[in-house]
């Protein structure tokens, strides 16, 4: 019986353990106006239903401007979800150009309704028609995406830690249980 509780020990510590996953996110690559931004956003996010032009709420993120980093940039994306043309405001430059979200689903109740969507990866030129003096500014947006390796614990979780400590008062036992003996092997 005590045999086969102590094998249970590692199973149940493993079954309490958390799975570790890495976190999925878009990365943000924007050349233009003689600069280059990059900076990351989750590859799928929620927010609320407000207007049929869909105004994303501002996703704050951190980034780089042509290499230099600890930036912050204010995102938002406004769409009308499937339709033929949405714009990004990053930067206090607001860019035109094709559906950079995608709607994934919808939860909540009448009143209270979420839309969830997925950043569509790709290539895009985007247009920036207000900041422009003689014409359209053009810019190249680079959407690939990317995971985030999860970092291991500093201090050993406490899952570890109870398997650790199991295994230990097990064997112990067992050697107590034996008198101290070795444990006989077979031939």
């Amino acid at each position: 019986m005590r045999k086969a509780l102590l094998a249970l020990l590692p199973l149940a510590a493993a079954l309490i353990h958390p799975a570790a996953h890495a976190d999925t996110t878009d990365l943000f690559t924007i050349t233009g106006d003689s600069s280059t931004y990059t900076f990351t956003l989750p590859q799928q996010f929620t927010f609320p239903i407000s207007l049929h032009l869909v105004t994303v709420p501002t996703l704050t993120t951190a980034g780089t401007i042509d290499g230099v980093g600890s930036k912050t940039f204010d995102v938002t994306f406004f769409t009308g979800i499937g339709n033929t043309g949405d714009s990004l405001t990053f930067n206090d430059i607001t860019l035109a150009g094709p559906p950079l979200i995608s709607f994934i689903s919808q939860t909540g109740t009448p009143g209270n309704l979420f839309d969830t969507a997925a950043i569509n990866s790709g290539s895009y030129q985007l247009i920036d028609l207000a900041n422009s003096i003689k014409g359209p500014d053009f810019y190249h947006l680079t959407i690939a995406p990317e995971t985030t390796p999860i970092n291991p614990p500093a201090v050993p979780e406490p899952a570890t830690l109870l398997l650790l400590a199991t295994g230990t008062v097990g064997a112990a036992l067992t050697r107590l249980h034996r008198g101290g003996r070795p444990i006989p092997t077979k031939p």
